[in-house]
């Protein structure tokens, strides 16, 4: 008989032994007439019937009705959790659970009762970001940042004789479901720019792209391109996607996570930002991350929470109180210690400069040095013009090199953002930044191309 952690992350939630990852499924369900999926199953049919389906009993876990079917959330939430049990449960004997940092004890208490209708035996709980915070930086901050299917939380540990919470921060809306919208609406662009054929308009195509997102992310990640393939009754459809094309489209989702550390770090001093593994591999995130001053970026692999909570629960036997909720956890390895770095300007990379915008797939040069945007021509430079969108302007703004900076001067009084906010005047543009403008918003990139021999 072997132990078993289990991460109640509704993203993955994943089962695991040491060293082993078992079972990973995201929290979802579907009811309809004929009974209930959950995981992936679920998943599979979420764009076919998304009126049947619930994403959220995991994050909202209460006995209140969810919206599927009437079902309540803590209903649907152990369906989920029986069958998964049920696949180890004659080879276990002990049960961890590693849990998130915003469940409050009404929220513990329900699924520690959905354990004992499962016949699971839990002996322990443990916060899965101090379960995840396994070294000690002194003279650092430390957060612990990560994603769930509707939320991004940074949590900031505690350094003291254990890893403990010290602060818990979180941005609402703002999970995997709305970062797989983002890049499925980029990767449908590039069907319509291909086929003329929009993916999205259609369920069953529709269902092919968002069961298709993990795998074409994994490899955009690693850097490759990928020759995407839909079926659309009896044709095969295919559109080529670059990474730089769905990291430019993620750069307002990123922006998001940056300022979420931004505005919790220390007025000065070092961070550290240990990334889970479901972040470190979104395609261009750590290259994002990398604008950040004075910080260190750390990528936990797969699993590493549950991996770690599993070796460093000392005693895994139920306390004569019952399952122990672990606050604190001690660290089992200590960085160096910090030593700021002096960099010298000669010692830094000259800063490459953007050479294109690019709109609905046509990439506009900027060697003239001044383009406009707007709705119609601009006699007095090239313009880009943007038809039947609603709150966009004749003249909407103009992008014009100033020196040796690119910049974005603002002429429709405040309809214009860049990384979704607002450009009170005029802005900076560095390559990957994103231009948005009327409503519903279109996107403008900003890009560079490089030439074969990279020059």
């Amino acid at each position: 008989m072997s132990k078993l952690a289990i991460e109640f992350n509704d993203a993955g939630i994943l089962a695991a032994k040491p060293g082993k990852i078992l079972a990973e499924e995201p929290g979802y369900a579907l009811v309809d007439q004929s009974g209930v999926l959950t995981g992936r199953a679920a998943y599979a049919k979420s764009r076919l019937q998304p009126s049947n389906v619930s994403t959220r009993h995991w994050a909202e876990l209460s006995a209140d009705a969810s919206g599927a079917r009437a079902a309540n959330s803590a209903e649907l939430a152990y369906e989920q959790l029986r069958r998964l049990w049920e696949q180890f449960s004659s080879a276990t004997s002990e049960v961890l659970f590693v849990v998130p940092g915003a469940y409050d004890a009404s929220q513990l208490g329900l699924l520690l009762g959905l354990a004992q209708e499962c016949e699971i035996p839990v002996t322990s709980m443990v916060e899965s970001s101090v379960a995840a915070s396994t070294c000690e930086y002194p003279g650092r901050t430390l957060f612990s940042v990560d994603v769930s299917l509707h939320q991004i939380s940074l949590t900031e540990i505690d350094q003291g004789k254990h890893a403990s919470v010290k602060a818990h921060h979180s941005i609402e809306s703002h999970g995997v479901i709305a970062f797989y919208d983002v890049v499925a609406k980029a990767i449908a662009e590039r069907f319509v720019l291909s086929t003329r054929f929009d993916p999205l308009h259609r369920a069953s195509t529709e269902q092919q792209l968002y069961d298709n997102l993990p795998a074409w992310l994994a490899a955009l990640h690693q850097g490759n391109a990928v020759n995407a393939e839909i079926s659309n009754e009896m044709e095969v459809l295919t559109a080529l996607i670059e990474p730089q094309q769905v990291r430019g489209a993620c750069v307002r989702f990123y922006r998001q996570i940056i300022g979420l550390i931004t505005s919790n770090r220390p007025a000065s001093g070092p961070v550290v930002v240990q990334l889970s593994s479901r972040l470190a591999s979104l395609p261009g995130l750590i290259t994002e991350l990398g604008r950040l001053e004075d910080a260190e970026i750390v990528a936990l692999s797969a699993g590493h929470a549950p991996f770690a909570a599993l070796a460093r629960v000392n005693g895994m036997a139920r306390s004569a109180e019952g399952v122990r909720l672990l606050k604190r956890m001690p660290f089992s390895e200590q960085a160096a210690p910090y030593e700021a770095r002096a960099v010298t300007p000669s010692a830094q990379p000259e800063k490459k400069k953007p050479t294109h915008i690019v709109f609905a797939g046509v990439a506009h040069g900027l060697q003239k040095g001044r383009i406009a945007v707007g709705s119609r021509a601009n006699n007095n430079a090239p313009t880009i013009v943007i038809d039947d969108v609603a709150g966009l302007a004749e003249a909407h703004c103009v992008v014009q090199w100033q020196g040796s900076a690119l910049r974005l001067q603002d002429l429709s009084g405040g309809r214009t953002s860049v990384n979704g906010r607002i450009v009170e005047e005029s802005v900076e543009l560095n390559i990957g930044d994103v231009i948005e403008i009327g409503s519903p918003s279109v996107q403008l990139h900003v890009v560079i191309v490089e030439a074969a021999n990279g020059a």
